[in-house]
C-alpha cells in the first residue's frame, strides 16, 4: 500500500513533535529530581527549631544594631558625586553648621558669594574658598559678619539648578555631608497680581506639593512646610531692610519693595502647568484657578521638595521604626518640646538641635505678563538676595541668643541652688548686694546706651548693604544673560 506523500510528511512531523515533548518531558524531571535532592540536603542541615529561633533572634538584633549605626557609618563614610565637597566644609556656628544660600543658577551663586564678608580676597589669605564642579554646582565657602558686627557668621552658597530632581541631589549630598540650615533664593511668578508687584519678595511659609519628587519620600497628603524659626528670622529680617530702605533715597530701585508671607506653589513644568501648554490646557487652568482663590502666592519650581527633605531627614526616619530616641528603634530623635523662651537650639517649633530648616526667600518676576523686563527682573533679583543674607544674620543672631539665653538660665539656676544653700544672710551681705545692684542697674543703663549706638550704627551698615548688593546685581546681570532669571520660574 502506498501512502499518500503529504500523510508521510505529517506522520513525520508528528513523530518528530512527539520526540521533542519527550525529551522537554524528560529533561523537566531531571531537573525536579535534582531540586528535590537539593531540598532533602539542605533539611537534613538545617538547625533544630530551637537552634533555628536562636539564630532569627541573633539576626534580628544584628539588624537592629546595624540600623542604631547607619546614619552615622553613611554619613561618615558618604562621598558626594555630584558636588565637590567634604564634611570639615559643613562645619561652622558651633554645632549649628555652616548656613547654606541655595540660588538655582551658579552665577547668581557668584553673585552671592561676592557678597561674603571675605569677597575680594584669595582664598590662601582667609577669601572665598570655591569648590569647582563640572556640572555647575561649584561651592562656594565664605563668611559673613555678625547682625551685631562683633563676630563672623560661616556661609556657603552653591546653585541647585531648575526642578526638585536637581534639588534632591544636590541638598541631599550636602545633608550628608553635615549641612542643616539652608534658604533658597530664586524668583516666582505672581499668583496675586493685583497685590504682588515684579519686583516684590515673597517668603514662602509652606509649598502646594505639585511635583513628583517628593512623592518618593511621603505621601502627598504630608504637608511640606518651611522650618517656622526660619520663617521668623526672615520676618524680622525683612523689618530690618524696610526700615533701611525708609531713610534711602527714593531713587533707590528697591525702595519701592515690598515683603509677603504666605503658601507658594512649585510645579514640574512651567510652560504646561502654568503657561498652558500642551492637550492639557483647559484642566491646568482651571487648576491654577483654584490655587489663585485659595490664596497660594506665588509660583515656582523647587520649595516643596526643599521642604520635604528638611522634614525626612530632620527626623532621621530612613529605617522602619519612625521618630524616637535610641530606645529600640534605633533612631536618634530631633524632636524637642517647645520652649518659653520660643528658640530652642535653633527652632522653637519642637524639633531639635540636629534638625535640618529650611527656608525660601522668591524675588517676583512675573505679575500681569508671564516675564517682566531684564531690569525689573534684576531688582527682584537684588531684593531677594538682600534678604536671605540679612535673615542668615538674624537667623545667627536667634541662635547664637538662645544658647546664651540657655546658659545664663542655668547659672542663675545653680545660684539659686547656692542661696538655698546658704546659711549665712548678715546685714553686711545684704548691703553689698544693694550695692552691686546699684552698680548693675548703672551698668544696665550704659549697655543701653551703647545698643542704641550700636543700632544706629547697624542701619547705616544695612544701608550701605543694599546699596553694594544692588550694584553687584545690576553688574553681573548683563554677563550673565544665559543665567538671568528668563521665566517666572527659573531659580
Amino acid at each position: 500500500m502506498t501512502l499518500d506523500p503529504q500523510l508521510k510528511l505529517a506522520i513525520a512531523s508528528g513523530a518528530a513533535a512527539l520526540v521533542v515533548c519527550v525529551a522537554s518531558i524528560y529533561r523537566q524531571q531531571h531537573e525536579i529530581n535534582k531540586l528535590n535532592a537539593g531540598m532533602r540536603a539542605r533539611n537534613r542541615a538545617e538547625p533544630s527549631s530551637s537552634e533555628h529561633r536562636d539564630l532569627a533572634e541573633h539576626s534580628f538584633s544584628n539588624e537592629h544594631a546595624q540600623d542604631a549605626g547607619t546614619d552615622e557609618t553613611d554619613e561618615q563614610d558618604f562621598h558626594p558625586h555630584h558636588i565637590t565637597a567634604t564634611k570639615k566644609d559643613m562645619e561652622g556656628n558651633g554645632n549649628i553648621g555652616r548656613y547654606f544660600l541655595l540660588p538655582g543658577s551658579n552665577g547668581r551663586a557668584q553673585v552671592i558669594a561676592n557678597m561674603f564678608s571675605n569677597a575680594g580676597k584669595p582664598a590662601s589669605a582667609g577669601g572665598v574658598v570655591v569648590r569647582r564642579s563640572g556640572r555647575g554646582h561649584d561651592v562656594y565657602l565664605g563668611t559673613l559678619r555678625s547682625a551685631d558686627g562683633t563676630s563672623n557668621v560661616d556661609v556657603g552658597v552653591v546653585a541647585t539648578g531648575m526642578g526638585c530632581p536637581s534639588v534632591d541631589i544636590v541638598v541631599t549630598e550636602l545633608i550628608k555631608l553635615g549641612a542643616k540650615r539652608f534658604i533658597r533664593v530664586g524668583t516666582a511668578g505672581s499668583l496675586q497680581p493685583h497685590t504682588i508687584r515684579v519686583g516684590d519678595v515673597v517668603v514662602a511659609t509652606a509649598a502646594v506639593r505639585d511635583e513628583g519628587t517628593s512623592r518618593h519620600y511621603a505621601p502627598i497628603e504630608f504637608p511640606a512646610i518651611a522650618a517656622p524659626t526660619m520663617v521668623q528670622a526672615l520676618q524680622q529680617a525683612a523689618g530690618k531692610l524696610d526700615a533701611a530702605h525708609q531713610s534711602v533715597d527714593s531713587g533707590d530701585s528697591n525702595s519701592n519693595s515690598n515683603t509677603y508671607c504666605g503658601i507658594v506653589h512649585t510645579k514640574d513644568s512651567l510652560y504646561a502647568r502654568e503657561f498652558g501648554e500642551g492637550a492639557l490646557i483647559r484642566s491646568h487652568g482651571e487648576y491654577m484657578r483654584s490655587l489663585k482663590c485659595m490664596g497660594v502666592l506665588a509660583s515656582e519650581m523647587e520649595a516643596a521638595h526643599l521642604f520635604t527633605l528638611a522634614h525626612t531627614h530632620a527626623h532621621g526616619n530612613h529605617g522602619k521604626g519612625g521618630i524616637g530616641s535610641r530606645d529600640g528603634t534605633g533612631h536618634r530623635s530631633t524632636l524637642a518640646p517647645v520652649k518659653a523662651s520660643g528658640i530652642d537650639s535653633g527652632n522653637g517649633s519642637g524639633v531639635g538641635p540636629g534638625a535640618v530648616l529650611c527656608g525660601a526667600v522668591l524675588g517676583i518676576v512675573g505679575d500681569d505678563a508671564p516675564f517682566a523686563d531684564k531690569g525689573k527682573q534684576a531688582s527682584a533679583v537684588t531684593a531677594a538676595i538682600a534678604l536671605a543674607l540679612m535673615g542668615v544674620r538674624t537667623l545667627h543672631q536667634m541662635e547664637r541668643g538662645s544658647i546664651t539665653t540657655k546658659t545664663a538660665s542655668t547659672t542663675g539656676r545653680q545660684s539659686k541652688s547656692n542661696r538655698r544653700k546658704s546659711n549665712t544672710s548678715d546685714s553686711s551681705s545684704s548691703s553689698s548686694s544693694s550695692s552691686s545692684s546699684s552698680s548693675s542697674s548703672s551698668s544696665s543703663s550704659s549697655s543701653t546706651s551703647s545698643s542704641s549706638s550700636s543700632s544706629s550704627s547697624s542701619s547705616s551698615k544695612n544701608r550701605s548693604f543694599v546699596g553694594r548688593l544692588s550694584l553687584a546685581v545690576n553688574a553681573t546681570s548683563t554677563t550673565e544673560s544665559a543665567n538671568a532669571p528668563s521665566t517666572p520660574t527659573s531659580p
